[in-house]
């Protein structure tokens, strides 16, 4: 798992960046999963101007997204990026690195325009919670949204999938 600051200035070329492209390079074969953390989304459907405000992708997130997926296209291992920033949930799956966003606690949710494309099409606010576990060269992702009922919380999984070590990109299965 690499944790990095995405409130850095500093895109292609900085420290940061040369210090992870050795890291990704230098990889043992036999690492199944790569985490990515940070603040700022690299992918996002939210933008600076959306109605409620939003986040676009800055150079910086945008340059992280290119290394990774180049980097994605000969590793066996498979690439997560987990952000947060944009105060919803979304996932996306680009040059077979998955992207989500968890950024749905507590703040004024942004309005996210879904796609028919996008994995998870559910519109308006997302509360949620993200279970990610890993066992036996196997990824198991779940996102459970919080719904209220009076004062009753329900929780129901709404988005899923499973990646498996060494699969070929666009493998995932799930919803």
């Amino acid at each position: 798992m690499f944790m990095l600051d995405s409130n850095s200035d500093d895109g292609a070329g900085s420290l940061q960046s040369k210090w992870l492209e050795q890291r990704l390079e230098a990889l043992p074969p036999d690492v199944d999963f790569v985490l990515v953390a940070l603040h700022h989304p690299p992918m996002t459907r939210s933008g600076d101007l959306a109605p409620g405000g939003g986040h676009s992708p800055r150079p910086q997130e945008q340059q992280l997204a290119s290394l990774l997926e180049k980097h994605q296209q000969s590793m066996r291992a498979k690439i997560i990026v987990l952000a947060g920033h944009v105060h919803n949930y979304e996932r996306y799956e680009h040059s077979g690195v998955t992207y989500l966003v968890s950024g749905g606690g507590g703040a004024t949710p942004y309005m996210i325009k879904r796609s028919d494309s996008d994995f998870y099409r559910d519109p308006g606010p997302t509360y949620h919670i993200c279970d990610l576990t890993v066992d036996h060269r196997e990824l198991r992702f779940q996102m459970l949204k919080l719904t209220l009922d009076g004062d009753r919380q329900q929780w129901t999984q709404r988005d899923s999938f499973i990646l498996r070590a060494g699969e070929a990109p666009g493998s995932a299965s799930g919803r």
